[in-house]
């Protein structure tokens, strides 16, 4: 499990991904059981594509930015 947050960008910037410090680690298999687009919770959401990550106890490890 990792201690801290940590920003993975894509190379031409268009993506971002925050681990959370739940999260286990880039590249474990299966860690991400559900993936909550941001514009299903909020009504009009007007904002950046944005999907939060939960793992089996729903706890949230991760966020996704377009």
């Amino acid at each position: 499990m990792m201690d801290d947050i940590k920003l993975e960008t894509s190379e031409d910037g268009d993506m971002a991904y925050v681990y959370l410090p739940k999260h286990p680690g880039k590249g474990i298999a299966d860690v991400t059981v559900k993936q909550v687009p941001m514009h299903t919770l909020i009504d009009n959401y007007q904002g950046p594509e944005i999907f939060l990550y939960f793992d089996k106890n729903d706890v949230m490890i991760g966020m996704e930015f377009f």
